[in-house]
């Protein structure tokens, strides 16, 4: 409970220092120019007709950058310490080197702050072949990751690449997902994984990885990798089913799919522009007993992600996950549940919101179906006129099914599974403090059903959300 406050300090101070610093640097910017920037911007750009899409982004990367450069120190530094945490395209250049600014800096409510160096060759090394490194150290967890690796772009355009990896660093139990290319600090929808995933295994791994874009909606990626693990934590329904260490030697096939999805082509490849339709992830792994690897089971997972624009209404969205481990599966390689809930605790869409964090409420399953479901009226429900105050209601629901049919019978176990159905509702009003750069806001959710707690106060779960934008 400690370390999360302080976890959570550190971010509201992070969120509050990043709005000062947006609405200071805007304020001198609009008083200290004689006239409007969007002015001026738009006359440049009129004065430019280029002739394809690839020019037209490059014009606008030249204006920004020139209006950019004219701006006073703090506003450069704002963006800067934005690109830092936030934005996965964002490096610094230096000869055929740049800095990986996205992978620098990173926060868990379990290790603590993560501060590091991460680089890559850019086109300057070569137009096909990039090497990559990094190193850094979690403050809490007093350990460092690192690793390295090198890519082989064959394809830009159809993102066909071919790739060689080593890395030593923390990772989750019994993860599910990791379906995302990327994961940023300051994005909502990835606050379940960096402050709430269960980081309790030291990993070090060798993988040669794939992927491809295929039929234009479909991407594919095929990993082979050698794992060696330490648990740090040990769950189990017997006893010798707890492990120390293990090996493993695995396969796996992921598949995206994304109906009539819309690109732009840029000096870097496709662009995803993004669907209207349902976003459709789906894995498969297999672990072979050969090549040191010292168990055989499979992990099959399935996740689809639906916005609904309804007008006048706002934003519904739907997300679905499934999973299925074979019965030889590790407990501790299934599935683990994520749950949010401490003492006024980050909201963190898909996740369960009054699902504990610690010993005591952990949920392990080798089969799974959740839904989260949750609208945003965006701003429907009140008009307000201050800028500082723009309340959005967001209502949610999320619902859990699972079990591990072995580890039934068995009392002792020191987890717990949902065969009976994990029930939640709850709402979120973000921007009651509308800043600059975030919406910050406050909201409750409630456990009922069969794994309520007798103590009605046990089953709230009081939340504050922090949305970015620039």
């Amino acid at each position: 409970m400690k370390s999360f406050r302080s976890t959570g300090f550190l971010m509201g101070f992070l969120t509050l220092f990043l709005s000062f610093c947006a609405e200071s640097a805007i304020a001198q910017n609009n008083s200290g120019s004689e006239k409007p920037e969007a002015i001026v911007a738009d006359s440049i750009l009129t004065s430019q007709v280029p002739d394809s899409i690839a020019e037209q982004l490059d014009a606008i990367y030249r204006i920004y950058d020139s209006i950019a450069i004219s701006d006073n120190l703090l506003f450069r530094l704002l963006g800067w310490t934005y690109d830092l945490i936030n934005k996965p395209e964002s490096a610094l250049a230096f000869g055929p080197l740049s800095l990986d600014l996205a992978k620098m800096i990173n926060l868990s409510r379990s290790r603590g702050w993560y501060f590091g160096l991460a680089t890559f060759t850019n086109d300057r090394f070569s137009q096909h072949l990039r090497l990559n490194g990094f190193f850094g150290y979690w403050t809490r967890a007093k350990y460092f990751d690192y690793g390295g690796g090198l890519k082989w772009l064959i394809d830009k355009q159809r993102q066909t690449e071919l790739g060689l990896r080593f890395t030593n660093r923390s990772d989750a139990l019994g993860k599910f997902g990791d379906f995302s290319e990327d994961r940023f600090l300051l994005s909502e929808n990835d606050y379940k994984y960096n402050f709430y995933e269960n980081v309790s295994v030291r990993k070090k791994a060798t993988e040669l990885q794939f992927s491809t874009r295929f039929a234009r909606h479909f991407k594919a990626y095929l990993n082979l990798s050698s794992i060696q693990k330490r648990y740090i934590a040990h769950y189990y329904h017997v006893l010798p089913d707890s492990l120390s260490e293990a090996r493993f030697s695995n396969a796996e096939i992921k598949l995206r799919f994304a109906y009539d999805e819309k690109f732009i082509s840029g000096p870097d490849g496709l662009q995803s522009l993004g669907t209207v339709y349902p976003i459709v992830w789906i894995s498969y792994e297999h672990s072979f007993p050969m090549l040191g690897g010292q168990f055989e089971f499979d992990r099959v997972q399935l996740e689809a992600t639906q916005n609904i624009y309804t007008p006048y209404m706002g934003v519904a969205k739907v997300v679905l996950q499934l999973g299925y481990a074979s019965k030889s599966c590790p407990v501790m390689e299934t599935f683990n549940i994520l749950g949010s809930n401490e003492p006024l605790s980050l909201y963190a869409p898909g996740s369960f919101s009054t699902m504990g964090c610690n010993e005591n409420d952990v949920f392990f399953c080798d089969r799974f179906v959740a839904l989260y479901l949750s609208h945003n009226f965006s701003g429907m429900l009140w008009r307000p006129t201050s800028q500082w105050f723009q309340p959005e209601l967001t209502v949610a629901t999320n619902i859990g099914w699972g079990d591990m049919r072995r580890a039934k019978d068995f009392p002792d176990k020191n987890f717990k599974t949902m065969e009976k159905g994990y029930f939640e509702s709850g709402f979120v009003v973000k921007g009651l403090l509308n800043l600059p750069m975030v919406k910050v806001g406050l909201g409750a959710f409630y456990r009922y059903g069969p794994y309520a707690f007798d103590n009605v106060w046990d089953n709230f779960a009081f939340k504050w959300s922090a949305t970015f934008s620039l």
